[in-house]
């Protein structure tokens, strides 16, 4: 029987903390450490105690078994449902493109706001769908020009050596950042012998090699292809002097009467 003096009294007295805030009683029958009497017993394992407020439901409290419950910082998106938090990284300190303090959104690509210091140039325009900003890309960068040094694919730039360097000289970049003249483009130039294109650069005989000099041919001094002979292109002439061989590369036959 309890009197009045006691504050419990379970016959036993011997519990030392009632986890379940039942009927456990300490020696002395007095109340033993239990989760729900607002002080945290840190060697009892809580790690809150609201007293009387402990819920499992409510964010930012504490639950019933005297853990923390829902809390900004718990890498869980959770919070009430007035107030839902729009971020939750479980550090966030506000670093871009992170979670901010109080599980807000931090400074990121997409806010409105060109932030310099994090390395943005541009903010998209979010009337637009995503991607199709022609000013500025999905990561807040500067799509790029002709003359940024950087081919820009989607700008149909075919090359770029940098302003200075898109001049137009032979196998290089045009000012409009197409490519110039270059061997395989079909027009002898610069200082090739011949060109017929890339595909048809082979090195056939009377055609042209990969590297747009001349391939086999009547005069390069080498018999070959349908050749009967060739002394080369100083010395094939009409059969007079030493040479027996004609301009077209035909053994010379004298015709006599």
């Amino acid at each position: 029987m309890q009197s009045d003096h006691e504050q419990c009294d379970n016959g036993t007295n011997t519990d030392g903390y009632d986890a379940a805030g039942t009927n456990a009683c300490s020696p002395g029958c007095t109340l033993p450490p239990y989760c729900g009497d607002s002080l945290v017993q840190l060697n009892y394992g809580e790690a809150c105690d609201n007293g009387s407020s402990n819920s499992d439901t409510a964010y930012g409290g504490c639950t019933t078994s005297c853990q923390l419950g829902p809390y900004c910082g718990d890498n869980i998106v959770n919070g009430d449902a007035s107030d839902p938090e729009a971020c939750d990284d479980g550090v966030n300190d506000g670093t871009y493109g992170t979670c901010g303090v109080g599980c807000t959104l931090p400074p990121r690509c997409g806010d409105g706001i060109v932030q310099a210091d994090w390395g943005e140039q541009c903010e998209p325009d979010p009337s637009l769908p995503p991607g199709t900003d022609p000013n500025c890309t999905q990561d807040c960068r500067s799509p790029g020009y002709c003359g940024d040094a950087v081919v820009q694919a989607q700008l149909g730039e075919l090359c770029d050596y940098g302003t200075a360097k898109n001049t137009g000289d032979y196998g290089g970049c045009n000012a409009n950042c197409t490519l110039a003249p270059y061997c395989g483009d079909g027009v002898t130039n610069g200082p090739e012998q011949c060109d017929l294109g890339a595909a048809l650069n082979t090195g056939d005989y009377g055609g042209c090699l990969s590297t747009c000099l001349l391939g086999p041919h009547c005069g390069d001094g080498i018999k070959n292809g349908p050749e009967e002979c060739d002394d080369g292109t100083g010395a094939n002439g009409n059969g007079s002097g030493q040479s027996h061989c004609t301009t077209a590369c035909k053994n010379y036959v004298a015709i006599t009467n």
